[in-house]
């Protein structure tokens, strides 16, 4: 079967690859959801070698970057090229997840970072697109609509090339990877800004995601910012001290609206964003030498940063949450498990939940997969 596949990958690439260049809009999006999936099916590496001769992921970069539409002029025209560029951002973001590393670096060869900081979609509020267009974008799980059509997809492919950054480098001011990133931070200063305010107990999973990617990003590339004129430390610390003092393990966590499935994918958000942002508390300790007080106090400021910090006893209820959270899902494991050595005597109901728990989870979430569309 891969001898036909990769027979068939390099021409039908050929064909699809000229249609993502030079196509109608409604061509290129068609376009690039097969090369998402040739990239899905290529074993050898081969495929990236024809997509970087056709120069696609900078054609691709350079539509992103160059894409301009004024607020509140919306078009069919202009709904349609959205669409292209969600594809074309989740198929770079496909490269980077497909490659690793390699995937990575090559699309940093491209310029992706510096295409990406110049880009205007980020800001643009794209709330009122399907209203004015009469069609709509499509509505994600937790119902926010389009409002952050764009932005998701590109702090996610942001996210995924600073896996680039080697802690180890702290004191290397030429890091490359670093300085660009960090440059793309600041480009899109008002982005970051806005996603971290955002209050962390009401949000829906789609701003939980967001916050998480902004926080991700921040925590591998920060620390080698010297000044902090843009407030971003302290509103890492603020996060802090408010997550790492949720319940997060408890059968209480959420809200009593939520579903088990919403509650379950809620709080795997929140466990990403604490290994964020205890990693970068960790990288201060152990690189900046910051210094942590046992308990909240009056004289609570850190003078070497002028910050309000989390304490060692706010780190312990983290601990406690972890523990809990950790005992819980061995006792779910087990019952599953004795679940399953009955399954003979299981009704389809409960046999369709284990496989269901089982199924192996996309990195990119169902209502995001840009082939569903």
């Amino acid at each position: 079967m891969w001898d036909v596949l990769n027979t068939f990958v390099p021409v039908g690439g050929f064909l699809v690859s000229k249609d993502a260049i030079e196509g109608s809009e409604a061509s290129k999006a068609i376009s690039f959801f097969v090369l998402d999936i040739f990239i899905c099916i290529d074993q050898e590496k081969f495929f990236l070698n024809l997509l970087q001769s056709k120069a696609i992921p900078r054609s691709s970069l350079l539509n992103v970057s160059n894409f301009f539409c004024k607020d509140g002029q919306y078009s069919l025209e202009a709904l349609q090229h959205f669409c292209t560029l969600e594809a074309q951002l989740a198929f770079l973001l496909r490269i980077s997840h497909k490659y690793d590393r390699h995937g990575a670096k090559f699309l940093l060869s491209t310029d992706a970072l510096e295409h990406l900081g110049s880009c205007r979609v980020m800001n643009l509020q794209t709330k009122g697109l399907a209203r004015h267009t009469g069609i709509s974008l499509g509505r994600n799980l937790s119902g926010e609509g389009d409002k952050y059509l764009l932005v998701t997809p590109i702090l996610r492919l942001v996210s995924s090339l600073t896996s680039l950054v080697d802690s180890s480098e702290f004191l290397e001011v030429k890091n490359k990877v670093v300085r660009e990133v960090i440059d793309f931070v600041k480009s899109q200063r008002s982005v970051f800004d806005q996603i971290l305010r955002e209050d962390i107990s009401s949000a829906e999973e789609g701003t939980l995601e967001r916050i998480n990617l902004v926080v991700s990003i921040l925590s591998r590339i920060w620390p080698y910012e010297e000044n902090d004129e843009y407030g971003f430390l302290q509103g890492l610390f603020s996060m802090m001290i408010f997550v790492f003092n949720l319940d997060i393990g408890s059968a209480s966590f959420g809200r009593v609206s939520d579903s088990v499935e919403y509650k379950r994918n809620s709080e795997l958000i929140v466990f990403r964003l604490c290994f964020s942002l205890i990693s970068y508390l960790y990288l201060l300790i152990t690189k900046k030498l910051i210094r942590l007080q046992v308990s909240d106090s009056h004289d609570g400021l850190v003078e070497s940063v002028g910050q309000q910090l989390p304490t060692l006893l706010t780190l312990a209820h983290l601990l406690d949450s972890l523990t809990i959270a950790l005992v819980r899902a061995g006792e779910e494991k087990n019952l599953l498990i004795n679940k399953i050595q009955n399954i003979n005597e299981l009704s389809r109901q409960e046999v369709d939940e284990i496989i269901d728990v089982c199924m192996r989870q996309d990195c990119v979430s169902p209502n995001d997969n840009i082939r569903k569309r």
